[in-house]
């Protein structure tokens, strides 16, 4: 016994890395709560209900965080390709072709901390609104819902919305839900290869439908 309680000893000793505690200590307060309940726990109840409590925790944390870091910018064309970006308008701008960003996980997204961020998409009048997708595999259902309210509104103001950046995956997640019936083909553009390249496809494909609108 003697022999493997030093065994033990010198495992828990081999296992204690202070740098990694001090790494996780200065990431912020939640991670130091996470950590300092765990330790609690493993010298409370037995070591595998510790770390599951830990694991879960660690979870319910990340959700949390990933629902509400969301940031919404607006990208106004500067030429040969290029993007500034800038603060969303309040309102959705009539007659004009408005590109957002929403940079952030939008998986678990809080739809109503999206929205607050958005301009006001009701009662807009031919207003075009294009949304940046790249980089993201599947969406969330309440922000499906959220595209879905924000298509249905614009098109009763006979405006439009437009999806960039969309990959394989997405694309077939927005076939599933009746998105791309309800948008339209022609309104979602495919990824690239080329940084922002279906970002400026979907904005002249907007200018067009607002030049075509007011041909005589």
């Amino acid at each position: 016994m003697p022999t493997v309680a030093a065994l033990l000893i010198v495992a828990a000793a081999a296992a204690l890395k202070p740098a990694a505690f001090m790494e996780v200590w200065r990431t912020n307060w939640a991670s130091r709560i996470i950590m300092l309940v765990t330790l609690a726990l493993t010298l409370a109840v037995p070591i595998q209900y510790a770390v599951l409590a830990g694991v879960a925790l660690s979870t319910i944390q990340y959700v949390s965080s990933a629902s509400l870091d969301i940031k919404v910018r607006r990208l106004v064309p500067a030429g040969e390709g290029r993007f500034v970006e800038e603060e969303p308008p309040k309102r959705l701008p009539d007659d004009e072709v408005t590109i957002i960003d929403i940079y952030g996980s939008v998986f678990y997204a809080d739809t109503a901390a999206i929205d607050a961020k958005l301009p006001e998409v009701a009662g807009t009048r031919r207003a075009v609104l294009v949304v940046r997708l790249r980089g993201r595999g599947e969406l969330g259902s309440s922000v499906i819902g959220l595209l879905r309210r924000w298509a249905e509104q614009l098109q009763e103001g006979d405006g439009a919305l437009l999806l960039a950046g969309v990959g394989r995956h997405m694309a077939d997640q927005l076939e599933r839900t009746g998105l791309t019936a309800l948008l339209g083909p022609q309104n979602i553009f495919p990824a690239h290869s080329l940084v922002y390249q279906s970002t400026q496809e979907a904005y002249e494909a907007g200018r067009r439908r607002l030049q075509r609108d007011t041909a005589p």
